[in-house]
């Protein structure tokens, strides 16, 4: 997957809210949880110098609308709703939507069409189905 450092810095420049709200406590080895101001400032430049596209800010809307659904629903298995959080924890949510995108462009899945995406997400993840039913 295409790492984005667009999108990898806005995630350290999340940490800005963190400090405007109070939650600027030490982690349990005392190291603070939050970035450092020069942190936050080099993760806005590394933003600001390559934002994101608004198509991409689409997909990625989309893809986080999709992975919420598919976590709430009560007819998806447990093996599937670990798998995606897990790949959701181990790949950022900008990287898994331009795969995701490009995947759906490439079998002819409609942008909006959920459940074949929410499928497709799956086996991008590593689900395996006929793993599951054996």
């Amino acid at each position: 997957m295409m790492i984005r450092n667009s999108l990898l810095a806005a995630a350290a420049v999340s940490f800005l809210s963190l400090s405007a709200c109070g939650g600027n406590q030490d982690a349990e080895d005392g190291t603070s949880v939050v970035a450092t101001p020069e942190e936050q400032a080099a993760a806005a430049a590394a933003l600001a110098a390559d934002p994101p596209t608004p198509d991409e800010l689409a997909g990625a809307s989309r893809t986080f609308g999709f992975i919420a659904a598919l976590l709430r629903s009560p007819e998806v298995s447990v093996e599937v709703k670990n798998t995606i959080f897990g790949c959701l924890y181990e790949n950022p949510l900008g990287e898994l939507s331009v795969d995701l995108e490009a995947e759906k462009v490439k079998r002819n899945i409609p942008a909006d069409d959920a459940d074949r995406s929410m499928q497709l997400l799956a086996l991008m993840c590593g689900f395996d189905a006929t793993e599951q039913a054996q």
